[in-house]
C-alpha cells in the first residue's frame, strides 16, 4: 500500500514519535468527520527555512498570505499529569484579543472550547459537561506547565483557477516553562486539505517533504512541544512502583523502598507546605505509613538502635500530618454529603464548610511550623545517611549487621506475606453477622499492612494474580473504611456542630437541622456498608486468591 493511498490519520499509529529537529503530528481536523481530510502538523527547527511560496510554486500552485497574528497557548495540568493520562490536554488559547479554555485530545482533537476570564484551578471550574476531564483532575490543582507565545501567519494555497485548495499556517514564537525559563519553540507548520482538493493539498505535502528531508512522525502535539521544553508533560506519578531482583540481599532491598519513600516526602514537601491541593499531603503521608508498615514487617532486617530512630521520627511525622489530613477528607466529602442530603440541603451546609476550610488553614499553619523545626531537617538527613550506609553494605556486611538482612528478599518478604495473610485470613473468616464492630475495625488495620507489603513485593511474583490480589484487597479495604470511616464522621459531625454552636457568629438553625439529617444519612450509610462485608469478603477469599497466596508466598515461606 503506498503513503498516498490511506488517510494521515491512518497512517500515524504505524509511525514511532520523532525525537529530532522535525517531527509531524497529525490531528484530526476540528469538528470533521472521517470522510473529510485531516490536518497535517509539522514541528520544525526555528532555524530551517520555511518557505510556503517556494513550496506552494513546487506543486504547481501559489500562495497569498492572509494575515499575522499574535497567539498565545498556556497549558494546564496536575502535578501528577492526570489529563495526559487520561488522553487529554487543557489549554488558555489566546487570538485576536480573546481567551477560551480549550479541552482536546492527545491527537489534538478539540473536544469542547468555553469563553475564559478566569484561569481554572479545580475541576468544579470546567464546565459540567466536560464531565471527562473533570473526573481526570478529581481532587487535584491545575498548574501551568508550559506556555507557548509568538506570531502566526495564515495563508491561502491557491490553484491556477484561483480557488482555495489549502489553506497553511506557519506558527513561530517562544516556550516558557514554569522556571521561568523560555526558549526558541519549533516551528509549526499546519497544512489544512479542503474537501475535494486532496490530491493538491497531497502535492504541497510532498513538496514539504521535499525541502525539509524526510522527517519522522508523531501524532500528538502537545507532548512534542513539553519535550522540547524539557518538560515531562506526564508529571509526577504517586503511584508506587518498585523493581526487586528475587536474589537481592533483604537489606539493602527493603533500603531501596525506603528511599522510594523518603524521595516521595521531597517531591511533596512544597506542595504540602503551599497548600496546593490535599493530594500533597496525602502522598505524603502515605509514604510515611508505608515506611512504618514496613519497618514493622520487617524488624529483623535493620540495626536495633537504627530501628528505633527511624521508628520514632515516623511515628512523629505521622502524628504531625493527621490532623490536617482528616480536615481535608472533610472538605472533599462536602460534594457527597450534598449529594446524600438532596439539592434543597446543599446551601445549608455552607457554613459547615467555611467552619471546615477555617479548621483547616489553622491545622495546616501548625503543621508547617513542625516541617520548620530542626527536628525535620535533621530527621531526614540521618534518615539520607542511613539509606546511604545501607544501599552501600555488601551481603557480609549485612550478615554481621543482621543475620535475616543477608538472605534473599523474595525469601524474606514471603515470610512476611504469609504471616500477614493468615492474620487476614483468620481476621475475615470469623467475622459474622453479629460480630462487633471493633472487629472489623482490626481487620481493617491488618488489611492495610497486608496491601503495603503485596504493593511492595508486588515485583517478586506473579504480576497478573497479584494485581487482581490486590484489586479484591484494595475493595474489601473500601468496605471496611466506609464502615469504620461514617462511624467516625457522625461522631465529628456531632462535635463540628457543637463548635459552630459555641462561635462569635453561630448559623441558624437550618444548618444544625441538616447536619443533624447528614448523621442520620451517614449512619444508614455504616449500616449499608457492613450489609456489603459478607459478599466484599467471599470476593477477597475466593479460590482463586487462596490457591495464588499459598503458592506464591505461603507454601515458600514454610519451607
Amino acid at each position: 500500500m503506498s503513503e498516498s493511498s490511506v488517510g494521515f490519520v491512518e497512517l500515524a499509529p504505524m509511525i514511532p514519535w520523532a525525537r529530532g529537529n522535525i517531527a509531524l503530528a497529525l490531528l484530526e481536523l476540528e469538528g470533521m468527520n472521517q470522510a473529510q481530510s485531516a490536518s497535517l502538523t509539522l514541528l520544525v527547527d526555528a532555524a530551517a527555512a520555511v518557505d510556503v511560496a517556494a513550496w506552494a510554486s513546487a506543486s504547481g500552485l501559489r500562495c497569498r498570505a492572509e494575515s499575522t497574528d499574535p497567539c498565545a497557548d498556556a497549558y494546564l495540568e496536575t502535578f501528577d499529569g492526570r489529563l495526559y493520562e487520561a488522553g487529554f490536554s487543557l489549554s488558555i488559547a489566546h487570538a485576536n484579543k480573546q481567551r477560551r479554555l480549550e479541552w482536546r485530545r492527545l491527537d489534538g482533537q478539540l473536544l469542547g472550547f468555553t469563553p475564559l476570564r478566569k484561569a481554572p484551578k479545580w475541576a468544579s471550574d470546567l464546565p459540567a459537561a466536560w464531565d471527562a476531564a473533570r473526573s481526570a483532575i478529581a481532587m487535584r490543582a491545575l498548574n501551568q506547565t508550559l506556555r507557548w507565545h509568538g506570531d502566526i501567519t495564515r495563508f491561502r494555497i491557491l490553484d491556477k483557477r484561483d480557488k482555495t485548495v489549502a489553506a497553511l499556517t506557519v506558527r513561530q514564537g517562544e516556550l516558557e516553562t514554569a522556571g521561568p525559563t523560555s526558549l526558541e519553540a519549533p516551528t509549526v507548520v499546519t497544512l489544512e486539505p479542503l474537501k475535494g482538493f486532496e490530491s493538491a493539498a497531497e502535492d504541497v505535502r510532498q513538496a514539504i517533504f521535499d525541502a525539509l528531508g524526510a522527517p519522522m512522525v508523531s501524532v500528538s502535539l502537545v507532548p512534542e512541544l513539553h519535550a522540547h521544553a524539557g518538560v515531562d508533560v506526564a508529571g509526577v506519578s504517586s503511584k508506587f512502583a518498585a523493581r526487586l531482583a528475587p536474589e537481592s540481599p533483604a537489606g539493602n532491598a527493603l533500603a531501596s523502598l525506603l528511599q522510594l519513600m523518603r524521595e516521595t516526602l521531597s517531591v511533596n514537601e512544597a506542595g504540602l507546605r503551599a497548600d496546593i491541593d490535599s493530594e500533597f499531603l496525602h502522598d505524603f503521608r502515605v509514604a510515611v505509613q508505608r515506611s512504618r508498615s514496613l519497618i514493622a514487617r520487617m524488624k529483623s532486617l535493620i540495626d536495633p538502635d537504627a530501628l528505633e530512630h527511624l521508628r520514632a521520627g515516623l511515628s512523629w511525622l505521622g502524628g504531625a500530618t493527621g490532623p490536617v489530613r482528616d480536615l481535608d477528607v472533610y472538605l472533599l466529602n462536602i460534594p457527597r454529603y450534598q449529594h446524600l442530603l438532596g439539592i434543597q440541603d446543599q446551601t445549608s451546609l455552607e457554613p459547615l464548610r467555611v467552619h471546615l476550610m477555617r479548621a483547616q488553614r489553622r491545622a495546616h499553619r501548625t503543621l508547617v511550623r513542625e516541617l520548620d523545626r530542626e527536628r525535620y531537617g535533621e530527621f531526614l538527613d540521618w534518615w539520607d545517611d542511613l539509606l546511604e550506609r545501607t544501599l552501600a553494605m555488601t551481603q557480609l556486611d549485612l550478615a554481621a549487621m543482621s543475620p535475616p538482612a543477608a538472605l534473599p528478599i523474595r525469601e524474606v518478604a514471603s515470610t512476611a506475606l504469609a504471616k500477614q495473610w493468615k492474620r487476614v485470613c483468620k481476621g475475615g473468616r470469623a467475622i459474622k453477622a453479629n460480630t462487633r464492630a471493633e472487629a472489623l475495625h482490626e481487620l481493617r488495620i491488618e488489611c492495610k499492612k497486608l496491601r503495603y507489603l503485596l504493593e511492595a513485593f508486588r515485583s517478586l511474583y506473579d504480576d497478573a494474580a497479584m494485581a487482581k490480589l490486590v484489586k479484591s484487597l484494595k475493595r474489601l479495604q473500601d468496605n471496611l473504611g466506609d464502615f469504620q470511616d461514617l462511624e467516625i464522621q457522625q461522631e465529628r459531625v456531632r462535635q463540628f456542630a457543637e463548635e459552630m454552636q459555641a462561635g462569635r457568629n453561630p448559623p441558624p438553625l437550618s444548618t444544625f437541622l441538616t447536619m443533624g439529617r447528614l448523621i442520620e444519612q451517614l449512619r444508614l450509610g455504616q449500616q449499608q456498608a457492613r450489609e456489603r462485608f459478607a459478599q466484599t469478603w467471599r470476593v477477597f477469599d475466593s479460590p482463586a486468591n487462596s490457591r495464588f497466596a499459598r503458592a506464591a508466598f505461603v507454601e515458600e515461606a514454610s519451607h
